[in-house]
């Protein structure tokens, strides 16, 4: 709760009063408003600032597949439209090759690897080929239990979070 004048505000009602403001702001300066909606466009490595880090977050929005092999093609598809801006890192969504799968996930002891494997192995390959770092979340087993597991692959492709389940 935030306090306004000597009033209580709530969410809602800050809600209401920041949106009242931008709205007025852009009926009062349209030309301002249009401007702001300009996209980032490429930047070269070598133009960027000394400790500049440009980083990709790909979505999975709308993009379903029937086995994880197939998603696996697709994300590396959807990672290459980001590679024009020259992004340092690319991080992929939580476990992405067992979601929106039309037959549903496969079983974990299946698909359950060690790095580099065959579903972390094609991220690996992409991030050598095109000189960034891939977070690549996958499943790993170890000592009979599983993790949920971020792998980094790039310059060294090595576990670089991992969770236990």
């Amino acid at each position: 709760m935030m306090v306004r004048k000597g009033k209580k505000l709530d969410r809602r009602g800050f809600l209401k009063n920041a949106s009242l403001c931008l709205g007025a702001s852009i009926i009062s300066n349209p030309r301002r408003a249009a401007a702001g909606q300009q996209s980032v466009g490429p930047v070269a490595k070598n133009s960027r600032l000394p400790r500049e880090v440009w980083v990709a977050s790909i979505s999975q929005n709308r993009l379903e597949a029937a086995k994880y092999r197939e998603m696996i093609k697709k994300m590396l598809r959807r990672m290459e439209e980001v590679i024009q801006y020259e992004p340092d890192i690319i991080c992929l969504p939580e476990a992405f090759p067992f979601v929106n799968l039309t037959v549903g996930r496969p079983p974990l002891d299946e698909v359950a690897e060690a790095p580099i494997g065959p579903i972390s192995g094609p991220f690996a390959e992409f991030a050598g080929k095109h000189h960034c770092y891939v977070v690549c979340p996958i499943y790993t087993k170890e000592k009979g239990r599983y993790y949920n597991a971020g792998g980094r692959g790039g310059a060294e492709e090595i576990p670089a979070v991992s969770s236990s389940r």
